[in-house]
């Protein structure tokens, strides 16, 4: 039985009740693993169990009912901080961890987990998008991880160990976080109403590749007419960079163009993107006549295209220039073998 509502996470919930219960709980722990399966609402939930007022923390099972675990679903529960990733930012503040430089170590995160819990048993910090900390945030909370307060849980929650410093991943328990079943996103997606009807549903479980927040954005109804558009581009011959890039362009500009956008913005070319490396796989994938006639140089070919489309899907998260991403994107892509090599594609 899912735990909390949540799939998939119960063996994490179990090695969690573990420590708990043998009084072995460390201070830091990294939730790692991809986007969209859970790992933020599983240490939310985590935090009303442990600060739950009807439980004991050792059950691990929050009430969802009580003053406390009420505060923590509004964000208001004076014991538990919920740090992330400022909407138009690239990297996390370092003022959100250790105060401005006029208040360094009286504010932030890593002086609020260090006073005495107000209202619970423990003090609880989440800091979401950790893969965004930079090199100065990553450093300021060593001291915080290598000198934890007493009782204190900080929760990192990640899509990668390998973006996280060595110094952090050394100081904390990580636990590791599996894509979601494709049967649960075409549940949650009907459920959801994002799609109407149980076609769609698989359809947009295929893309997600176990992720609820691409399933959201893949549910959105242009994806199916922009991704017939993108595929008959791509696979007309000769392919035409600039055409491909206007036609993304025009999908990502249609909801505006000016700042208010921008998030919206980025998310579509994030989807763009996705289906075009999910283009490459099937159509690699899907016919044995095809691969035995482009042999090696095909699959080189292919995986080099699709490296440099999950290249700039980095790129976007690093708030690139959107235009000139697209436009040297496609240029690449449309290259035929040997492709550029990868140090000599673009940087935005």
């Amino acid at each position: 039985m899912a735990w909390c509502g949540l799939e998939g996470v119960e063996s994490v919930v179990e090695r969690f009740r573990r420590g708990l219960r043998s009084r072995r709980l460390g201070s830091a722990y990294l939730f790692c693993g991809p986007p969209g399966v859970g790992k933020r609402l599983c240490a939310l939930y985590m935090a009303k169990a442990l600060l739950c007022e009807r439980h004991e923390e050792t059950d691990l099972e929050p009430c969802l009912e009580c003053p406390s675990c009420l505060q923590i679903a509004a964000g208001t529960h004076p014991d538990v901080d919920l740090v992330g990733l400022p909407e138009g930012k690239s990297q996390i503040p370092v003022e959100l961890l250790i105060g401005d430089p006029e208040h360094r170590m009286r504010e932030g995160l890593c002086h609020r987990i260090s006073l005495r819990p107000l209202r619970g048993r423990r003090r609880v910090a989440i800091i979401d998008d950790a893969d965004h900390l930079n090199v100065t945030g990553a450093n300021a909370l060593l001291k915080t991880l290598e000198e934890p307060p007493p009782g204190a849980l900080l929760f990192l929650i990640s899509s990668s160990l390998q973006r996280q410093l060595p110094t952090i991943r050394s100081r904390c328990q990580i636990y590791h976080f599996q894509p979601l079943p494709d049967a649960f996103i075409q549940r949650y997606v009907l459920e959801q109403e994002w799609v109407t009807n149980a076609a769609q549903a698989t359809q947009v479980a295929e893309w997600a590749e176990g992720s609820l927040d691409r399933a959201k954005e893949f549910s959105d109804p242009a994806i199916e007419e922009f991704r017939r558009g993108l595929v008959r581009l791509w696979e007309q011959t000769p392919r035409m960079s600039w055409e491909l890039a206007k036609y993304v362009e025009s999908f990502v500009d249609a909801l505006g163009k000016d700042s208010r956008f921008a998030a919206q913005r980025r998310s579509r070319l994030r989807v763009a993107m996705l289906l075009m490396v999910h283009h490459l796989r099937q159509a690699w994938h899907g016919s044995g006549e095809a691969r035995e006639a482009q042999g090696i140089a095909g699959a080189e070919a292919t995986c080099a295209r699709i490296e440099r489309s999950l290249l700039g899907l980095e790129q976007i998260e690093a708030n690139a220039n959107l235009a000139t991403l697209v436009a040297a994107w496609m240029d690449d892509l449309c290259q035929e073998p040997p492709l550029a090599a990868p140090h000599d594609w673009g940087v935005y």
